[in-house]
């Protein structure tokens, strides 16, 4: 509940008020702006608040509980208080915006309505729109890392900090036998039995030259990248809706997520500036690994690959459980791996879209971005059975 003083409560319960609303801007950088929706300038608190005539705002929605609330602050692009520049090196990110309601007659009778954080800031026809998140945005971001039972790095890259390339880890032999489709046989001696399990083979020459295989037990060629395009396709670049609880996001990847990969918070500039490299390795390591993407029929690999990229990893294997007709517990075991080998992609694959769409259609954003998920959906299935009939082709 707020706290009105006696003098402003007074001024309120009055036939004729006065007042207007005013915005206090704290930059990251210590760089203080005040704005105004009052025909004049006002100044109180050691600030200026400076008249900005096409100033409008819409409300903060308020909540119970942490829910993250939105509003907008729509302005005329000042070029003495805010410029291009600016905007673009985000020296606007992250700043903090006081709400106040002011009797422009008398300023000292005034009221704190609300403290929120600037979100993205767009601009078009020379004006600005600054979308604006409550402080409750804050807990939503990822503190710290993430620890678990087995190592989140990848073998060789910079969080793992281990030079493959050294003697100790990496043998070049020779290919002299094996089954022709799924086992190798190489000549590497020296080495105890499963020395290299889950390490990384990388052929050399011959046929299959230039092609790298992860995890050394699945000698199967990865979809990885089809998908990963794929799915780049509907993610976009960098955006930051006051609707979507992901923040701040780029190539499909959330700020949470990308600070959860580097261990460390990050800013949105940084997000903003987010390499599809860098992407890739994300969405290998935590989308594609976690639903064991190598292992997964042509075609199902791309539609459970994008559903793990919109609802998490584990709700993607549990639908996909539910789909072959097994209990969803998330546990992607032997079971699920046999009644993967007896199913029928295209038939799964349809399966798996028609529970996406009757998930989507239930969620409480669907108004708002419904008919981008619905044709979304449509080109992953489509995309998904040509995949599928690729490869059913080809071992034909």
């Amino acid at each position: 509940m707020r706290s009105i003083s006696s003098d402003l409560a007074v001024h309120l319960a009055g036939g004729v008020t006065t007042l207007c609303t005013c915005w206090r801007l704290r930059r990251r950088d210590g760089t203080v702006m005040g704005f105004t929706d009052h025909d004049r300038n006002i100044n109180f608190d050691s600030s200026l608040f400076i008249s900005a005539g096409g100033l409008s705002a819409s409300s903060l929605e308020s909540s119970l509980g942490f829910a993250v609330a939105g509003a907008e602050v729509t302005g005329i692009l000042n070029s003495a208080q805010i410029n291009e520049q600016d905007l673009s090196a985000g020296l606007y990110d992250e700043a903090r915006i006081e709400i106040w309601k002011v009797n422009w007659s008398d300023p000292a009778k005034r009221v704190l309505l609300d403290v929120a954080d600037i979100g993205e800031v767009r601009r078009a026809d020379n004006a600005f729109t600054a979308v604006l998140r409550s402080l409750s945005h804050i807990l939503d971001q990822e503190r710290g890392q993430y620890f678990q039972a087995s190592c989140s790095a990848d073998l060789g890259d910079q969080r793992c900090g281990i030079d493959i390339q050294a003697g100790a880890y990496t043998r070049t032999g020779q290919i002299i036998g094996g089954d022709g489709r799924l086992e190798l046989i190489i000549d590497v001696t020296g080495f105890d039995t499963g020395y290299f399990d889950n390490g990384v083979l990388a052929i050399l020459s011959g046929t299959f030259c230039s092609h790298c295989f992860s995890g050394i037990h699945a000698m199967t060629a990865t979809n990885f990248e089809k998908c990963l395009a794929l799915t780049l396709q509907y993610e976009g670049g960098y955006v930051d809706h006051p609707a979507d609880p992901g923040g701040a996001t780029n190539l499909g990847i959330t700020r949470r997520t990308l600070a959860a990969f580097r261990g460390r918070v990050v800013t949105k500039t940084e997000v903003r500036q987010l390499s599809r490299a860098e992407a890739a390795q994300i969405y290998r390591r935590k989308y594609w690994n976690a639903v064991r993407g190598d292992e997964l029929p042509a075609g199902v690999d791309a539609a459970v690959f994008d559903h793990a990229v919109n609802s998490g990893p584990g709700a993607a294997v549990r639908m996909l459980q539910s789909s072959l007709g097994l209990k969803a517990d998330g546990a992607f075991g032997l079971t699920t791996s046999a009644a993967l080998f007896v199913a029928r992609p295209p038939a799964l694959i349809g399966e798996l879209i028609r529970r996406r769409r009757g998930f989507v259609a239930r969620l409480k954003t669907f108004a708002i971005f419904g008919r981008g998920w619905t044709r979304r959906l449509q080109a992953i299935e489509k995309s998904s059975l040509a995949m599928a009939a690729h490869a059913n082709a080809a071992t034909a």
